[in-house]
């Protein structure tokens, strides 16, 4: 029963099957790749992006994708977007992904003289 109860709880229900092109993974993988250094961080991110690309790219940018659920992979169908980008998309989703691809994160930031605040706007940290 609980087992049950875990997988209807994972499964993307129909009224909230939206992509919104939200930034929060593509950040965690940063600042695990950032801390460890472990290249598998950026094969994740690396698959994003290519999501990102076949299936939210429109004439004009990046979309909200109106249902996952209906993103078949081996279709050459795009799927159906909302006329939405949210600046979210490129202040932070692109700028963690432009960071996790640098060939060295730390001489392109350092989290010791910086840190981002939740809007992925960098702050200096002044010590006394």
């Amino acid at each position: 029963m609980i087992y049950a109860n875990l997988l209807h709880a994972c499964r993307v229900q129909n009224n909230q099957a939206q992509y919104l092109l939200r930034p929060e993974t593509v950040e965690s993988l940063f600042y695990m790749f950032y801390v460890t250094g472990n290249e598998k961080y950026r094969t994740w991110a690396w698959s994003i992006f290519s999501a990102l690309r076949r299936y939210a790219r429109v004439d004009s940018g990046y979309a909200v994708i109106e249902n996952v659920n209906n993103v078949e992979p081996d279709s050459k169908d795009t799927p159906r977007h909302l006329d939405q980008m949210d600046s979210y998309f490129l202040a932070e989703t692109l700028k963690y992904l432009y960071l996790i691809f640098a060939e060295k994160p730390q001489d392109v930031l350092s989290l010791k003289r910086f840190l981002m605040n939740t809007e992925a706007h960098l702050l200096p940290i002044y010590l006394r």
